[in-house]
């Protein structure tokens, strides 16, 4: 099976860390993004910070810098509240879902997100 078999949700996102830990910039907190691969009959859940986009991003911009890549989400600095998750969730799917349908045969980075391990269970 190719890359093309693989299905890619982000069904759940959250905030973690403190909100007052006296940190700059919305203190210590962080949005988490859960998301689930299926391929076959196999489904594994990750866990994503949106770093993690970040570096996707910047690695396909390096690796495919003549083709019209998708833009990322914007990027919020100073308060995380569970709709600006919600949303950015959303928006992260959608960039998910145009480099896998647009770009999937070319992108083994793409792989390497969905396989890197930060946080991986098999279900």
């Amino acid at each position: 099976m190719g890359f093309s078999a693989f299905e890619v949700e982000i069904p759940e996102a959250g905030v973690k860390g403190a909100r007052n830990c006296g940190g700059f910039f919305g203190g210590g907190q962080f949005a988490v993004y859960h998301l689930q691969v299926a391929n076959g009959e196999k489904t594994w859940r990750l866990e994503k910070r949106y770093s993690d986009f970040e570096e996707l991003h910047r690695q396909l911009m390096v690796k495919f810098w003549y083709m019209n890549l998708p833009e990322l989400p914007g990027k919020t600095l100073f308060h995380l509240d569970e709709g600006v998750v919600q949303r950015r969730r959303k928006d992260l799917k959608d960039f998910l879902s145009k480099i896998h349908d647009r770009y999937v045969k070319l992108l083994d980075r793409y792989a390497q997100l969905l396989v890197k391990h930060r946080h991986v269970k098999l279900l």
